[in-house]
């Protein structure tokens, strides 16, 4: 988790760093299981830091599959930030759909 902070730029909340322990530890258990896994796509086009690490941490235990790097992703960008990267290229798009939003209320 300290690489993914360092290779974002964004800091998680100490809850979301306590969940990942647990979670990462029965995902990567769950996914070694072939039947478990979620069907392999090749049309990802999922090219955040947060999918590179995702798919990266998955090839150290010998798991292809970039469906599941792209589940892992979504649920580690579900987490709470202690600190956001204003630079990340995801942010960035999202800034101004929420610049909107606000200004609609």
């Amino acid at each position: 988790m300290k690489l993914l902070e360092q290779i974002t730029g964004n800091r998680f909340t100490d809850d979301a760093t306590e969940m990942f322990k647990y979670f990462i530890s029965w995902y990567i258990k769950r996914v070694q299981v072939l039947e478990c896994q979620l069907p392999n796509q090749s049309n990802i086009t999922d090219y955040s830091l947060v999918y590179t690490w995702a798919n990266s941490l998955l090839q150290d235990y010998n798991i292809n599959n970039s469906a599941e790097a792209e589940y892992l992703a979504k649920i580690i960008n579900s987490r709470q930030f202690s600190v956001v990267n204003w630079d990340n290229p995801l942010i960035k798009s999202l800034k101004p759909v929420t610049e909107k939003n606000d200004s609609a209320f």
